[in-house]
């Protein structure tokens, strides 16, 4: 288990690196065609891309956000929770999390395989969907052994 829990975390830890860059491409982009478009005209497809790779900026950095527990979880009742029963809610709502993003995973990927064998490109650069949908799909996968990892460490601590 430390084996695959190393392995996800470098994983992650790359995601959220390529999810950094594509955050600053963005940036780059927009700002550089907001400069441009007052001395000549706009560039075609920015906007395109940019919504292309804000896909992949979220979706690239769900594992590593997970992995260090910075999302937003509501903790109203859970804190008053005995200790041992904290971490059976945790084991419960990690494994229905990890199923959820399972299917989220394989329906991404099967519609990912849909636009490939449809040949759907975008407007306006003529861009093909499928390989930004099939990252994403990739990412789902990496979040849901990351919640499935999460949901062990809550069993295994639980039945301590």
């Amino acid at each position: 288990m430390a084996k695959m829990t190393a392995i996800i975390e470098t994983l992650s830890r790359y995601g959220a690196e390529v999810s950094g860059y594509c955050l600053m491409a963005i940036v780059a982009m927009i700002a550089g065609n907001i400069i441009i478009r007052q001395f000549i005209e706009p560039i075609e497809g920015v906007h395109e891309v940019a919504a292309f790779l804000g896909a992949l900026v979220i979706a690239l950095s769900l594992a590593r956000n997970q992995l260090s527990k910075e999302n937003i979880g509501v903790e109203i009742i859970h804190v008053y929770l005995p200790k041992h029963l904290q971490l059976i809610v945790e084991s419960i709502t990690s494994l229905i999390s990890a199923i959820v993003s399972a299917l989220i995973a394989w329906q991404l990927f099967a519609y990912s395989l849909h636009l490939y064998e449809s040949n759907e490109v975008s407007m306006t650069l003529a861009i093909p969907y499928y390989p930004f949908i099939g990252v994403v799909s990739l990412c789902f996968l990496l979040l849901t052994l990351v919640l499935f990892a999460d949901c062990w460490n809550a069993f295994s601590g639980a039945r301590k």
